[in-house]
C-alpha cells in the first residue's frame, strides 16, 4: 500500500469526508459542482477537478475506511448524502437539550449570528427564550437546508470561503452589527480556536456576548454519540479553559442536559 500522508489520514479517520471520497471513486469523481467535491477539494487544496486524481492512489484505504464506517453506522444500500445524514443527526441532537435558561440572552434587541449554524437546529431555544424584536443571522459554508420558523427575522447566509477567510465584507450590516455569537457544535471542528477568534472578533465591533454549546468534555458518549461526535470533533472536546485561555475572559458553565455544557462570556 502507499504510504499515507497526514492530510490524508486525517480524511480517513474523518467520518464527513469518507462517504464523498468513496463515491468520488465509484463514479470516477461525479460532478466537480458537487458541494462534497467541492469540500474534498478545499481540504486538499485543489482544484474540484484535480481530487480524483489525488485520492485514488489510496483507494484500498478509502474502501477499508468506508467498510468501517458502514459497518460502525449501519449504513446498507445507497450512501445518504451530508444532508441526508449530518444535518438530521444533529437535529436529533438538539432535542437532547433539557435546559433552556442559558439560551436568555438579557438583550433588549437580540441579534445573534450562528456560525456554523447547519440547518439551525437551536434557533427556537433563543426564538423562545428572548425578547423582541430578535434578529437571528445563520451563517454556513454549505447550502441551507431544511424547515425554520417562517420570519422576516430569520437571515441566512452562505459563505463559501474558508473561515479563516472571512472578513468585513463577508458580513453585511446586520451581521456587523450582532451583539450576540453563537457557536453551537462548531469550535471543536476548529483546529486553531486562537486563530479563529482572533480572525471574526475583529469583524463584530458591536459584539457583547458569546454563547458556545459543546459536548461536555467529561461525557461518557454513548453509542448513540460515540462515532457521531467523536470522529466529527477527533477527539478534541472544547473546556471553559479552552475558551478562557483564547479569550482570556471569565466563562459562566451551564449544563444542558446530560450531553451538552453551555459556555458563557460576556465581552
Amino acid at each position: 500500500m502507499n504510504r499515507i500522508p497526514d492530510l490524508m489520514s486525517k480524511m480517513l479517520t474523518s467520518y464527513r469526508v469518507i462517504p464523498a471520497m468513496y463515491r468520488a471513486l465509484q463514479e470516477e469523481g461525479y460532478s466537480t459542482d458537487n458541494v462534497e467535491i467541492k469540500e474534498l477539494a478545499r481540504l486538499l487544496g485543489v482544484l474540484p477537478r484535480n481530487v480524483l486524481p489525488i485520492i485514488k492512489p489510496y483507494k484500498a484505504q478509502i474502501i477499508y475506511a468506508m467498510q468501517d464506517f458502514r459497518h460502525y453506522v449501519d449504513l446498507i444500500g445507497d450512501i445518504p448524502t451530508f444532508e441526508e445524514a449530518y444535518w438530521p443527526a444533529m437535529n436529533e441532537e438538539a432535542t437532547l437539550i433539557k435546559n433552556y435558561a442559558p439560551f436568555v440572552t438579557n438583550a433588549a434587541e437580540p441579534k445573534i449570528l450562528d456560525i456554523g449554524a447547519g440547518s439551525a437546529p437551536y434557533i427556537e431555544a433563543f426564538y423562545s427564550h428572548n425578547s423582541w424584536p430578535l434578529t437571528y443571522i445563520a451563517v454556513d459554508k454549505r447550502e441551507f437546508y431544511g424547515s425554520l420558523l417562517s420570519s422576516s427575522n430569520l437571515i441566512v447566509r452562505n459563505i463559501t470561503a474558508d473561515i479563516f477567510d472571512w472578513g468585513r465584507n463577508e458580513f453585511d450590516e446586520r451581521g456587523i452589527n450582532s451583539n450576540i455569537l453563537f457557536l453551537g457544535n462548531f469550535l471543536h471542528c476548529v483546529e486553531d480556536i486562537d486563530a479563529f477568534f482572533s480572525r471574526i472578533l475583529p469583524c463584530l465591533p458591536n459584539l457583547k456576548l458569546i454563547k458556545i454549546l459543546e459536548i461536555k468534555p467529561d461525557c461518557n458518549l454513548d453509542f448513540l454519540f460515540d462515532y457521531h461526535m467523536a470522529q466529527h470533533c477527533g477527539g478534541q472536546r472544547v473546556t471553559a479553559e479552552t475558551i478562557e485561555n483564547s479569550l482570556n475572559k471569565p466563562v459562566e458553565i451551564d449544563t444542558l442536559g446530560d450531553y451538552h455544557n453551555m459556555y458563557t462570556v460576556e465581552l
